[in-house]
Order: C-alpha cells, then structure tokens, then sequence
C-alpha cells in the first residue's frame, strides 16, 4: 500500500524496503492506493481529520529502514482507521496535526497532541522496545493519567482503533 499525497510543486517519493508501502508527498492532501493488488482507490481525508501535514517530509530522514517500516505502518494505520470510521459516522472534531522527531539514538518519536492529552509511540532501534503511550490530565481535580505499553507490529491496528476512538470521545 502507498500513501500519495496530492502533488503540487514538487514531489518526494518515499518507499518501504521491506513491504509495499510508498510515500508521494506533496502539500495538502492524502490518498491511499493498493499497489498489492493493482487496485487503485482514494481514501481522501477531510481537512478536519488530515492529521499527516508535514510528517511525510520529515519521515524520509529516517535512515533505519526497519525503523521506517514499522513508522510506515503506524502512519497507514492511522489513515486507514480515520477513513473506516468516517466511513460509517462522518467525524465533526479538528484534529491536530501529528508531529515526527528523529532522536539521536536514531528512534523515532510521533507525538499528537491535544488541550488535555498527549498520545505517542516511539518506535526504538531494538524494535521490540517500542511503545505507545497515552499522558492525560483531568483539568477539574488537577490529576494526571498516564498509560504506557510495549507496541508490536502485530498489535498496530488494533491500538490505533483504541487510540483513535480515545481521541474523538476527548477532542
């Protein structure tokens, strides 16, 4: 699969080494294609859920390729989860843009974050080590949440669904 970005002027071409996906980045818009099957479809998101603007550009800085994959695959979930849901009940909320840093040690953090809650995954050299987490704090009584677990590939789409349904009951 490939997310392509509607081109404006210029175009940057980001592409897996280890799976199908691809990234075309241009300035505003996302589409996904499966390049798999041959099969070409758009999954176009809505200004208010676009959450990618600017990530892609700053993706193709990641020098491990397993590190690239495995952002690749959180990227594509989070698009494809947003797509399925708006699907069946058009989402109303503004969404905030997801942020990307690559760290010295070469991990790679992606933040999103909101007034009252902050949502990661830190995707770490040793892949085994990656993580999400989930950091919020309950403006009335002043208390702090925050919930941190070891992430695998095989459990991506499943904590995406999670986190996705958290942030439009919260946002």
């Amino acid at each position: 699969m490939s997310i392509k970005q509607k081109k404006s002027m210029d175009e940057t071409n980001i592409t897996s080494t280890g799976n199908s996906i691809s990234i075309n980045s241009g300035d505003d818009r996302y589409y996904i294609t499966n390049n798999e099957k041959k099969d070409h479809y758009s999954m176009v998101l809505p200004q208010n859920i676009d959450i990618f603007s600017g990530i892609l550009k700053k993706a193709k800085n990641i020098a491990d390729p397993q590190i690239y994959d495995y952002v690749l695959q959180i990227l594509l979930s989070l698009n494809n989860t947003l797509h399925q849901i708006n699907q069946t009940d058009i989402i109303k909320n503004n969404l905030s843009k997801l942020n990307l840093s690559i760290m010295s040690d070469e991990s790679v953090l992606i933040e999103w974050n909101f007034e009252n809650f902050r949502i990661g995954f830190s995707i770490e050299p040793n892949l085994s080590e990656s993580s999400y987490y989930v950091v919020s704090d309950d403006k009335i009584s002043g208390a702090y949440s925050s919930e941190a677990n070891l992430l695998t590939p095989v459990e991506v789409d499943s904590v995406i669904q999670n986190i996705i349904n958290f942030v439009l009951r919260n946002t």
